[in-house]
């Protein structure tokens, strides 16, 4: 399934560029300059951060049946059934208006460290929870 994300500070430099042209009007500003798919976004992330986790795909029935929340508890994805075409909306008005992005390896990489120079104490509000994360494993291996 693809993906659109996008590095905050892309978004704040498109901002402050189209303020700078006094550019006006409704954009969609999300990257990468195509969608990727979310397996790519994963591998990227896998890679950079040196992880050595290991990959379970599961069916979009499985993830309804165990209500995991989209969006919140699985970051960057949407069922296919509720957000149809949500991550994969063009973005070509906000190129030709001055939207660059960063490569998804800078954004990985820039976002892991913005992680760890967070207070320990620090809790992610999106994200699966380790013992969610091992409920969800559990069912799926047992189906």
């Amino acid at each position: 399934e693809p993906t659109q994300f996008i590095h905050a500070r892309d978004l704040a430099d498109f901002i402050f560029r189209c303020i700078e042209a006094k550019t006006t009007g409704i954009f969609n500003v999300v990257g990468p300059e195509e969608p990727c798919p979310i397996g790519e976004l994963l591998g990227t992330c896998k890679r950079v951060s040196g992880s050595d986790a290991e990959f379970v795909w599961a069916s979009e029935e499985f993830i309804a049946e165990q209500e995991v929340a989209p969006w919140m508890e699985l970051t960057v994805w949407v069922s296919a059934a509720d957000g149809k075409g949500m991550l994969q909306v063009s973005n070509a008005r906000a190129r030709a208006a001055g939207l660059r992005f960063k490569s998804t390896e800078e954004v990985v990489r820039e976002t892991l460290e913005w992680a760890k120079s967070r207070p320990v104490e620090h809790e992610m509000r999106a994200g699966l929870k380790a013992e969610r994360e091992a409920e969800l494993l559990e069912a799926l291996s047992g189906s």
